[in-house]
């Protein structure tokens, strides 16, 4: 449920900015309150924190990192659907709900502009999504710790603790922007829980079928180009680029995901046997650099900003009665 700020609350504390007054008691009354912070929290660390304690440790050794043990599962379940779908539902009645209830229209009575209530509100869901982040990724380091003396704990932390700011700003920007334009919280929603669920779950199975290279070397995912518009490809272009440069070898044990997702590719090559006189066609995964990684952020976050200014833009124009 939407925080309502009415014109008491403002009254009552004049002396703050407004701006920052919306962020305080939307960040404590709706966003961080125990319950839905809890909540919360339980969603994002309950998988990860179970892949880690399901490690057998006499099967370890001083070269395993937690990035390799649990990188993969922390993607897939925390960055690729859970949180972003936390930041979506969070992000989806901030101003449609204060429209319906009526609350907006007091608000614009005031000598504040809409864009400072979207503004407000925009940056309480990104501390939100910020403390949810530092909370989990504490959790699971200090799990990590207890289990092994895993040497990359600081740099697991700081990948997934960036890659949430990537999250946060697209999802976070695109669910406030929609929920400036559409009334209804739960249409809100709707468009992208669609898009996260299947770029992240039937997109995966789909793109199986499509990564396979062809006489001419070229897959049908890269003779089409729909890299372009694959969110999985984008956001794992981010994040495995990142632990590429600060835990180097620890994602080649996921080889074959790595193509499925779209950072590495299959290269064709002829194969011949040593042992027979047999050559044929056979594969190699490579990566696949179809974007640079900056590039892939730059984006993501775009898509967010450009979203949350259309919102603002809409609701400025807006007559809201």
């Amino acid at each position: 449920m939407s925080t309502i700020v009415n014109s008491t609350t403002l009254k009552a504390r004049s002396k703050g900015h407004p701006v920052l007054i919306i962020t305080k008691d939307t960040l404590f009354s709706n966003l961080c309150s125990a319950k839905h912070f809890l909540i919360s929290l339980l969603m994002v660390v309950i998988v990860p924190l179970i892949a880690l304690f399901l490690l057998d440790v006499k099967l370890l050794n001083e070269n395993n990192t937690l990035t390799e043990q649990l990188g993969l599962v922390h993607f897939i379940y925390t960055n690729g659907l859970v949180f972003p779908i936390i930041i979506t539902v969070s992000a989806a009645p901030l101003i449609s709900e204060e429209i319906n209830s009526g609350t907006m229209l007091t608000l614009v009575s005031k000598p504040l502009r809409r864009e400072g209530i979207v503004l407000g509100k925009f940056i309480a869901l990104f501390l939100f999504g910020s403390l949810l982040s530092t909370s989990s990724l504490l959790i699971l380091s200090l799990a990590a710790r207890l289990i092994w003396p895993f040497p990359d704990v600081m740099e697991f932390f700081i990948v997934n603790f960036i890659f949430s700011i990537v999250i946060i700003i697209c999802f976070g920007g695109v669910t406030m922007g929609l929920s400036s334009m559409i009334k209804k919280p739960r249409n809100v929603i709707l468009f992208p829980i669609i898009f996260i669920i299947f770029s992240f779950l039937l997109g995966i199975f789909i793109k199986m079928l499509l990564i396979n290279p062809s006489i001419d070397g070229q897959s049908i995912y890269e003779k089409y180009q729909l890299y372009h518009f694959d969110l999985s490809y984008h956001m794992a272009n981010i994040y495995l680029s990142m632990i590429d440069h600060t835990v180097p070898n620890a994602i080649d044990a996921w080889s074959t995901f790595l193509v499925v997702l779209g950072y590495r590719k299959y290269e064709a090559v002829w194969v011949c046997s040593p042992y027979f006189a047999l050559c044929g066609l056979g594969s190699i995964p490579v990566v696949s650099n179809y974007y640079p990684p900056i590039v892939s952020s730059i984006i993501l976050i775009l898509i967010g900003v450009f979203m949350l200014m259309g919102g603002i833009f809409y609701l400025k124009k807006k007559d809201i009665s």
